[in-house]
């Protein structure tokens, strides 16, 4: 079942928007401010977000910032909303941030439904093929990761990271973002967890784990998928 974050603070249109896309099937997370729809995308993992661009008590830019916060860790379709008329000069400014789209609310369900569709289509979901030969699947549709077409059992959070991870195939991330990424509690955070899912994922995926060639270790920084 796909999965839908709105994130607005009109009661009455996130009333609207939920039943209609449980109508078609999809499940809905709703928040009605930016702290929490941000801190729900972490928790759900939705394949898709809607995004509102004014919030009363947060002023007519917050959906901007909150994008731009969503995209340090998120990797799927933003589609930003706005009450307004929007102006070409805010549609270039919603994609700066991160947004895949920009929309009125005066859409019709319908055509919402068919940008969502789309969106999560083409944009967020892929496979990543990485280790020799490819032979290491990383599936974003089925949330699944197999190798040698064989699916590999791993925690949700060990997917999570993995997934992050190929996205930025080549690229070292940090510790500390990765850590942003897997916990919202500062608590949970700390780098033993964070080294205990990369020795089950190389465990899982590396032909030789003590000797790894597609997580590597970026001494001092944190790691990266080769």
């Amino acid at each position: 079942m796909a999965r839908l974050l709105i994130i607005d603070d009109d009661v009455e249109t996130v009333k609207i928007w939920k039943d209609y896309f449980e109508s078609r099937g999809y499940e809905v997370v709703t928040a009605h401010d930016t702290a929490k729809g941000i801190e729900l995308a972490r928790l759900h993992r939705p394949g898709c977000i809607l995004l509102d661009v004014r919030f009363d008590r947060e002023g007519d830019e917050a959906g901007y910032f909150a994008c731009k916060k969503l995209r340090e860790f998120y990797p799927d379709p933003i589609i930003m909303l706005s009450a307004y008329k929007v102006e070409p000069l805010e549609k270039v400014q919603g994609l700066e941030f991160g947004a895949t789209g920009y929309l009125e609310k005066t859409i019709s369900l319908r055509e919402l439904e068919g940008w969502v569709a789309a969106q999560m289509k083409s944009f967020g979901h892929q496979i990543y093929r990485v280790g020799a030969n490819g032979e290491i699947e990383v599936d974003t549709r089925q949330r699944e990761v197999r190798k040698g077409g064989r699916a590999v059992p791993l925690t949700q959070t060990e997917y999570q990271l993995l997934a992050f991870l190929c996205a930025h195939r080549g690229e070292p991330q940090s510790k500390a973002d990765l850590l942003d990424l897997l916990y919202s509690d500062d608590e949970e955070a700390n780098e033993s967890r964070l080294t205990s899912h990369i020795y089950n994922l190389r465990r899982q995926i590396e032909d030789n784990p003590g000797k790894p060639t597609v997580i590597l270790t970026v001494h001092g920084f944190g790691y990266r998928v080769v």
